[in-house]
């Protein structure tokens, strides 16, 4: 009787299949069973309607390893086995229900052995197969009907229309003629949709080929690399997956890892933007997932990444890992470092009115950042049964982030002296010039330590398994601030002295933040019926973020000081559960249906100079939605529908009330009364198998968060706010297309139209009292909301051509262009820029090298223009100064395949402590 279900058979002797096997056109399943039952060593699992089609003719001879036995009966079919220690996985990779099936013989009706069959839409390639030794031959297709090419060295070649099913037996003729070579041109898709995810399959790509995982994320549809960091369409920065597991790491390290890994052992990257269940409260970034190839094996591997490269400066990164696997004993060891050096050309201009006064304001600055850090991670796992799986992973990093920025400011004020402050002393000029400043910003001592542990327990029950979890994370982050800023002007009022000349000021500013997450979660997966997967999970989150800000500051016309400005608790107490439900209601439909629930717990606790301790407490409340609906058509079109809402809590960074002085007069500083934001997202998408995928999306967010600048007295303080509530409707185009086999184009393009309004000044959640130290107390008055709108726009074309016939030297030029784009509540003007990289692979693909270009032109220049509020605007005009050219080189020793390891520990709360 036929049922899906794994068979799992501990039965024999012996480590090899001593007896010899003469299979006749045996089920692939039965095959597998006998073989099974000859070993106590090895298990083999498999899906028994999954492999039923397939036939086996093949003898096995004596002295035969297990191992090699299973592979010799799997043949040329579209099988994947992997051997993970005592286990043998058999997998059909095309897993498409209806099949095309056959027998080919001779003219004496012999078996045609070996012979090539070739199954085409069109002139596209949709799969493929050899026959066995029998002449028989399964070919796994999603299509009603296919054109059929039969080939034999030897035989003629038959073309011909065939119905996906059993089509009998097919006799071939002899080919009396010697036959010249024949070329077959086609590809298999490169990008399909699942029920919730796009899907960029490497193996299908010939242009992959020698890149790192890095370059491969340019060329996935949805995906966009800017500065080092991943985002998805219409959403804010990725966070990323491996095997379907969060990688507990900071995102920098990963980008670290991401240039060492090989297209060679990437099976695919998935792109979710719409996360279910556990992941659904992802930060509003979505996934990226890299699934490795799982045809692994056993033994050691080493991978050695270094990279150098010079902008204005010289920068590098190295990174070293280390993997062993045996039967019941996993470990992964690396060690990576960072030393990478910026510089950045800025000037702003702010325009500033109100009753009291009115101000513009330039500040033109330099800076040179340099950041440095060096990390070590483990990881060790233990099987001491085939369905249970215990691990732990540690990891720490240190790093030494610095920068230095030069500014001059030009103001022209005028004040009303009725109302004095602080910064009324420097408030009249005898010239334009108001003052210049360089500022040091240097961290020291800051570290991150990551401790994990978990065990996964495999139920009885097939795909089921029930999974937990522990994590606890600490983050130092310690900055000092110390401005050396030099005014020019005089202030003669009643409330001070006659001044003139120079003011020369050193302010020193000391920021102290310790963050600890303790995360515990269970997580189980179980299917319902055949058609229907069910997953359900609880966790809780324990958060606690402290800071502290002190402050000393020496002038000639100011009474020399040093004090404690802030002291801030922050808590968080978070309980979750998630359902979802995945059904298909036939092999063209399946959909997905999720619902997120978690109250959330949040205490903020602080003490002020000019207060006592103050405490809020809120509770909240929430629930998220996922729908997501996809289709197949039989010629290997896919529509996906999907809707979800999701919340972005704000960051630790944004929410600590530490300044920092970008110069004498330019501050920034968190706001504890941030609130969460949320947002709606509703897509549609279409793929096609001739490397065409769209995606129309809308998004609606309210509560959103944005830095705002505040301006009074030539003194300007960024703080960031619930500031805004916008909607974007899109449309997202990517095409893949092979000129030639030597040639490949991808082209990419967004339209989209963005209306977005910011709520009233005295509607925003900050403490007006903060604002005392540098600002009026009427400062706290109603301004009008500003509205901006209008039409985004940005293409891409990256061209790939191959130098050599080895295929292993290749050159891609990419060119990115934004015609137009709104941010938050800015406006971002047309920039673009040119990269180029030449890839070579040598060594048996042990060695890669990669040189790269970057914005060799220096085209990356940025004007942006925020609205704030109808009588305040502000442009930025930033040269990002990114032009760099770069030299990598991988080199792999050991195993080439040998099984890595990987596990979900990460809670997305984590992901808050490294954004800045």
């Amino acid at each position: 009787m036929k049922r899906l279900l794994y068979l799992i058979i501990f039965i024999g002797c012996g480590v090899t299949a001593h007896a010899q096997y003469q299979f006749q056109a045996t089920s692939l399943s039965e095959a597998l069973i006998l073989l099974d039952q000859s070993s106590k060593r090895y298990d083999i699992s498999f899906v028994y309607d999954e492999l039923e089609d397939f036939t086996v003719t093949k003898t096995i001879k004596k002295g035969c390893s297990l191992p090699e036995a299973v592979r010799e009966v799997c043949g040329f079919y579209p099988v994947r086995v992997t051997t993970k220690g005592r286990d043998i996985l058999v997998e059909c990779i095309q897993k498409d229900r209806t099949k095309l099936s056959g027998r080919l013989v001779d003219a004496d009706r012999q078996p045609v052995a070996y012979a090539n069959i070739v199954l085409y839409d069109d002139t596209l390639v949709i799969g493929g197969g050899v026959s066995n030794e029998a002449g028989d031959f399964v070919i796994p297709c999603g299509m009603s009907q296919a054109k059929v090419r039969i080939s034999c060295v030897g035989f003629k070649t038959i073309e011909r229309q065939m119905p996906v099913a059993d089509v009998g037996t097919i006799r071939m003729q002899m080919d009396n003629q010697f036959l010249k070579n024949v070329t077959i041109s086609g590809s298999m898709p490169i990008v399909r949709n699942e029920s919730n995810r796009l899907q960029y399959i490497v193996a299908n790509d010939a242009y992959a080929q020698g890149l790192t995982a890095y370059e491969l994320l340019h060329r996935v549809p949805m995906v966009n690399m800017a500065n080092g960091r991943a985002t998805i369409l219409g959403k804010g920065t990725a966070h990323y997956m491996m095997n379907g597991r969060v990688l507990d790491m900071d995102d920098e390290l990963f980008q670290q890892r991401l240039w060492s890994m090989r297209a060679e052992d990437i099976e695919r990257i998935e792109v979710i933007s719409m996360p279910i269940g556990k992941y659904l409260t992802d930060l509003g970034g979505g996934y990226i997932n890299i699934v490795m190839n799982r045809d692994q094996s056993l033994g050691w591997r080493s991978d050695l990444s270094m990279q150098a490269g010079v902008s204005d400066k010289w920068s590098g990164k190295a990174d070293a890992s280390v993997n062993y696997a045996s039967e019941k004993f996993d470990m992964a060891f690396d060690v990576n470092g960072n030393w990478l050096t910026k510089t950045e050309d800025k000037e702003m201009y702010h325009t500033f009115s109100d009753i009291y006064n009115s101000c513009d304001k330039n500040v033109i600055s330099h800076k040179n950042k340099e950041d440095k850090d060096l990390g070590i991670n483990l990881m060790l796992r233990y099987l001491p049964r085939h369905n249970l799986e215990i691990g732990a992973f540690a990891s720490y990093l240190l790093f030494w982030p610095k920068s230095d920025i030069v500014g001059k400011t030009i103001t022209h004020e005028s004040v009303d002296y009725s109302q004095p402050t602080l910064s009324s002393l420097i408030t009249k000029y005898e010239n334009d010039e108001y003052g210049s400043s360089e500022s040091e910003l240097i961290y020291a001592g800051n570290h991150i330590l990551n401790l994990s542990t978990y065990f996964d327990w495999t139920l009885r029950k097939p795909d089921s398994k029930l999974c937990f979890s522990y994590n606890y994370y600490q983050k130092q982050d310690n900055n000092t601030s110390n401005v050396y800023a030099k005014y020019y002007g005089i202030s003669n009022t009643n409330d001070f002295i006659e001044r003139k000349g120079p003011l020369f000021t050193e302010t020193n500013y000391t920021n102290d933040s310790f963050y600890r997450i303790h995360s515990a979660r269970v997580d189980l997966s179980m299917p319902l019926s055949i058609t229907t997967i069910f997953n359900a999970g609880l966790s809780y989150t324990n958060i606690k973020n402290e800071a502290n800000t002190d402050m000393s500051r020496n002038s000639k016309y100011f009474v020399n000081s040093s004090h404690n400005l802030t002291d801030f608790s922050h808590e968080e107490n978070i309980f979750s559960g998630y359902v979802s439900f995945q059904h298909h209601f036939s092999k063209k439909i399946n959909a997905i249906a999720a619902l997120h629930f978690e109250h959330t717990k949040t205490k903020n606790t602080w003490e002020k100079t000019y207060y006592d301790e103050i405490a809020d407490e809120t509770n909240d409340d929430n629930i998220f939605p996922t729908l997501s609906f996809n289709y197949r058509s039989d010629h290997g079109e896919q529509i996906g529908a999907a809707w979800s809402m999701s919340i972005t809590r704000p960051n630790f960074y944004d929410l600590n009330p530490l300044m920092v002085f970008e110069s004498g007069n330019d501050i920034s500083q968190g706001n504890y009364f941030l609130t969460p934001s949320y947002e709606n997202r509703v897509e549609v998408n279409f793929s096609s198998h001739w490397g065409l995928y769209t995606n129309i999306y809308y998004t609606h967010g309210k509560d959103q968060i944005d830095w705002i600048t505040l301006i009074h007295g030539g003194i300007s303080l960024t703080i960031p706010s619930n500031a805004y509530k916008s909607d974007k409707t899109g449309l997202y185009v990517n095409y893949h297309h092979g000129i030639s086999k030597w040639i490949n184009i991808i082209t990419e393009g967004e339209l989209f139209y963005y209306d977005a309004k910011s709520v009233p000044f005295n509607s925003l959640n900050i403490d007006i009292d903060d604002l005392y130290i540098f600002f009026s107390p009427s400062y706290n008055m109603y301004y009008s909301p500003e509205r901006l709108h209008g039409w985004g726009k940005r293409f891409t074309i990256s061209g790939d051509i191959f130098l050599n016939h080895q295929h292993s030297l290749m050159l891609n030029v990419r060119y990115d262009q934004w015609l137009e784009d709104y941010v938050g509540m800015s406006k971002v003007d047309a920039y673009g820029y040119f990269t180029f990289a030449l890839r070579y692979s040598l060594l048996n693909d042990r060695l890669k090298l990669s040189l790269t270009a970057t914005d060799p032109f220096q085209q990356q220049v940025k004007d942006i223009t925020t609205f704030y509020y109808s009588n305040f605007s502000q442009k930025i005009h930033t040269n990002l100064q990114s032009h760099y050219i770069g030299l990598t080189a991988t080199y792999s020793l050991g195993g080439k395949k040998v099984r890595q390891i990987h596990h979900d520990f990460n809670d997305a709360e984590q992901q808050r402590a490294e954004k800045k």
